[in-house]
């Protein structure tokens, strides 16, 4: 079973915005996957800064840097909120509007027998 999320995003100059995925479930057993893909399509340097959290642990998950694309999947470990976030604070040299596309998907993979 999977939860597919796709959207395109504008990022003004020193702006972020961050999203929420919800797993509940208290018997996660590494079976549940998060995936994001996401590339900067237009925009100055098509850089951004990119953060991921389990906001109930206040754990942070992955951090990206001026970054233009990037692919990551990760074991969802624990039950919890996922945050992701696209930050443009940017450098002075690439100070300008960013359009972002972004997949997310979750995955679901329960073991034999279920």
């Amino acid at each position: 079973m999977e939860m597919v999320n796709m959207e395109m995003i504008t990022l003004d100059i020193d702006e972020q915005q961050c999203f929420h995925e919800k797993y509940v479930d208290e018997k996660v057993n590494g079976n549940v996957k998060l995936s994001i893909i996401f590339d900067v399509i237009v925009g100055g340097f098509n850089d951004v800064n990119f953060h991921l959290k389990n906001t109930r642990t206040g754990h942070s998950l992955y951090n990206s840097l001026r970054t233009s694309n990037d692919r990551l999947m990760i074991a969802i470990n624990e039950p919890g909120t996922y945050e992701y976030c696209f930050d443009n604070d940017g450098s002075t040299v690439s100070q300008s509007i960013k359009w972002i596309r972004f997949n997310v998907v979750i995955t679901f993979n329960h073991p034999t027998g279920f």
